[in-house]
C-alpha cells in the first residue's frame, strides 16, 4: 500500500498510530505524545547484497534499520543518543535523568 503524505493525515491500526513526515517522505510510528513533544520511530529497510567468494549468484537480504525522531512544534530532530534529547528538551531533562539514574542509550 502506498499512501500520499499530502492527502492522508494519519493511519491507525489497533493501538498503533502512524503520521506522515514530509522531510522523510514516509510514515513514522508515534511512540509517545507528551505536551508539545512527540517521539517517533522511523522504520527503514534496505537491501544488502552478498556474494560468496568465486560464486556467480548473489544473495539479497532485507535489513531493518529503525531510528527515532523527536518533533517539537514544527522542528524534527533525529535522536541518536540521550544527548540529542537534552539539546532539544533542555537541561532540566538531563538533571532529572541524573537524579533518577536513567540509562543514556536509546535502543
Amino acid at each position: 500500500m502506498i499512501g500520499n503524505i499530502l492527502m492522508i493525515k494519519n493511519v491507525e491500526t489497533g493501538i498503533r498510530k502512524f503520521v506522515p513526515i514530509r522531510e522523510k517522505k514516509a510514515y513514522c510510528e508515534v511512540l509517545s505524545t507528551e505536551g508539545k513533544a512527540t517521539l517517533l520511530r522511523i522504520y527503514k529497510k534496505r537491501i544488502v547484497e552478498t556474494k560468496a567468494f568465486n560464486s556467480a549468484t548473489a544473495q539479497k537480504d532485507f535489513v531493518l534499520e529503525d531510528s527515532h525522531a523527536l518533533v517539537v512544534g514544527d522542528k524534527l530532530t533525529e535522536v541518536k543518543s540521550a544527548n540529542d534529547l537534552y539539546e532539544v528538551l533542555g537541561a532540566e531533562l538531563k538533571d532529572y535523568a541524573k537524579t533518577e539514574k536513567l540509562k543514556s542509550e536509546i535502543s
